[in-house]
């Protein structure tokens, strides 16, 4: 049996920042929390925006997209100060 690619995701728990337009004509806003399913998601719903919240609510969206990228970079660090076992 072949895996598919949400489940070799699912078991590396990969760190990820979800933010979706609740107005999203494309895809519904119900996808933004599945992709719990597959990643260590911080999930945010932005309920003024349609597929592009990163243009409907720039600000909004840098607020959410920099202390996440902030957090990644000090995890990354963390772990490179920390001796091989």
């Amino acid at each position: 049996m072949t895996v598919g690619y949400g489940e070799s995701l699912r078991s590396r728990r990969f760190p990820a920042l979800v933010i979706w337009g609740e107005g999203d004509p494309y895809s519904p806003v119900e996808n933004a929390e599945a992709q719990t399913d597959y990643f260590d998601a911080e999930v945010h719903t932005l309920p003024d925006c349609g597929h592009w919240p990163m243009i409907d609510e720039p600000k909004r969206v840098s607020q959410l997209v920099l202390p996440f990228l902030r957090g990644q970079m000090s995890r990354e660090a963390q772990s490179l100060k920390q001796p091989a076992s």
